[in-house]
């Protein structure tokens, strides 16, 4: 097996050794020697002007040089000197417009509370108002009994309520209320702000 191996590698050996003389007799006998030959063909027809013409390209092989390097050097800078400073220049313009819009948020969150805020208490003094116009001191405890309970609920209802707190909530609002009547007496007991409310309207009808 070993020299089976051996004799694939000495074949693709001789194949690539066979192609590259291939290419080089193609580039001596296609390129090579007709290029020599009729630059010998010039000399000898012009000598004088052969040997300005091989003189100034040797010469002139160096400047060349020189100037394409330097070129490339300056395109390449001046695309790197572009490309940071317009990344820079977007960096700074994105992070101000990320400012402005943090500060747009927060504006508006203030407003959104401010307006939630305002609208609950006018709602709440109207209510307040109603209510103590038409039942009195009963009013009041009806007021506070229905803010207590809207509270609750909206407590209860938040997104990032646990269970434990809904659970501590509705325990607390499941306390019994003690109502006294104008004359001092207890009136009722109940186990919640609603059934409250209920005891108080049956007193009136009563």
């Amino acid at each position: 097996m070993a020299s089976s191996e051996h004799d694939r590698l000495a074949s693709y050996f001789e194949r690539s050794a066979s192609s590259v003389q291939d290419y080089a007799n193609k580039l001596e006998y296609e390129y090579a020697r007709p290029t020599i030959k009729a630059s010998k063909t010039y000399f000898d027809r012009f000598p004088v002007i052969s040997t300005f013409l091989l003189a100034f390209a040797i010469l002139s092989v160096l400047p060349v040089v020189l100037f394409v390097t330097s070129v490339t050097f300056v395109v390449v800078s001046v695309l790197v000197v572009v490309l940071g400073t317009g990344l820079v220049t977007i960096a700074g313009i994105a992070f101000f417009l990320l400012c402005l819009l943090i500060f747009a948020l927060i504006t508006n969150l203030c407003i959104a509370i401010f307006i939630t805020g305002s609208l609950i208490s006018l709602y709440l003094t109207a209510r307040f108002i109603i209510l103590v116009r038409e039942r009195g001191q009963d009013g009041v405890r009806q007021w506070a009994s229905e803010t207590w309970e809207q509270a609750v609920l909206t407590v209860t209802k938040l997104p990032f309520t646990t269970d434990d707190d809904i659970d501590n909530t509705s325990e607390a609002s499941s306390k019994s209320i003690v109502v006294v009547n104008s004359a001092g007496e207890v009136a009722s007991q109940s186990n919640s702000p609603r059934q409250e409310e209920d005891t108080i309207k049956n007193e009136e009808s009563s």
